[in-house]
């Protein structure tokens, strides 16, 4: 059953009805078959537009419907900046004396804004509590990702780079380019609500929705410079790798050409054929002591070309 909240004054406890109210209350809903049907009597709602919600790929966005005003929006949930994080559709319905949200798979709740300063005689002010809920949540999402970035980066210095650190790359840029979409399109839908002529905001009411919406900008450039540092770590994580392959490859190379050397001495001297000093007893010492001169001095030349 849709759950009914009150709270008379900014100051007051945000309270649970023990009956259907509808008036000046914040009813929230799991989006279930029955309580959007309830929604649907009980405050003339338009129900096509609320099963919406249901669609786990729907952006944010508004719809008008006689006196109701939906506005379509998304929070980011589960997960962390190393993990696939997903975003979760949140209808919310503004109403002359009432408001209403309805949000089938996110966490959302009116007790997470208990706290903050509303009343629900106020729907628009309840809508912007509830909005400002849902950017602050991206907020922590990108801040957790900062964070992250910050260790990828410092970890340039303590270790090689592995294939556990590309996983992270593109986990964290993944991240970042939802939270980009869906604060983009929840941008739009801010500055729209700024400009409706349908949704009358008082002054107050207006200063608090321009400051949200300097704040969605604010994360916006935010995520873009997030994902420039991403970016350039991952340039140089690959540059880094690929000397490490090429310093590597030269010390195998030079390794394999040292070895070359004895493998061609005693090669010909393994043959069987009539050989140079075969017949003199110290010509095993003599061979080895060239060979080992030879060595020393293709490494002397080496370092002095500077080849490896």
């Amino acid at each position: 059953m849709s759950e009914y909240y009150i709270k008379r004054s900014p100051g007051d406890t945000l309270e649970v009805g023990k009956r259907v109210i509808r008036r000046d209350v914040w009813v929230h809903s799991r989006g279930t078959s029955r309580e959007l049907d309830e929604l649907t009597h009980e405050f003339l709602l338009n129900k096509n537009i609320l099963l919406d919600v249901r669609d786990e790929h729907e952006l944010p966005r508004i719809e008008h419907d006689h006196d109701a005003v939906y506005v379509f929006l998304r929070t980011p949930e589960n997960g962390s900046a190393t993990t696939a994080v997903k975003t979760y559709p949140v209808v919310a319905v503004l109403l002359p004396h009432a408001f209403i949200t309805v949000a089938p798979k996110s966490s959302f709740s009116p007790q997470a804004v208990a706290d903050l300063p509303f009343s629900t005689d106020h729907p628009g002010q309840v809508f912007l509590i509830t909005l400002a809920d849902v950017v602050s949540r991206f907020e922590e999402r990108i801040r957790a990702a900062n964070e992250q970035i910050a260790s990828l980066r410092h970890s340039l210095q303590t270790h090689e780079v592995n294939n556990t650190d590309f996983v992270r790359f593109v986990t964290i840029e993944d991240n970042l380019s939802e939270y980009h979409i869906h604060l983009e399109h929840t941008l739009r839908v801010t500055q729209r609500l700024h400009e409706s002529a349908f949704m009358v905001f008082s002054s107050v009411d207006k200063e608090m929705l321009e400051d949200t919406l300097l704040h969605i900008q604010q994360l916006l450039v935010s995520v873009s410079a997030n994902r420039q540092t991403l970016a350039s770590i991952q340039n140089a994580y690959s540059t880094i790798a690929n000397n490490t392959l090429n310093s590597r490859m030269k010390t195998l190379t030079g390794i394999t050409i040292l070895m070359a050397i004895p493998n061609i001495i005693f090669g010909m001297y393994g043959m069987n054929v009539a050989l140079p000093v075969q017949e003199n007893p110290f010509a095993f010492g003599a061979v080895l002591a060239a060979t080992t001169l030879l060595i020393l001095l293709v490494v002397v030349l080496v370092k002095r070309a500077k080849l490896f």
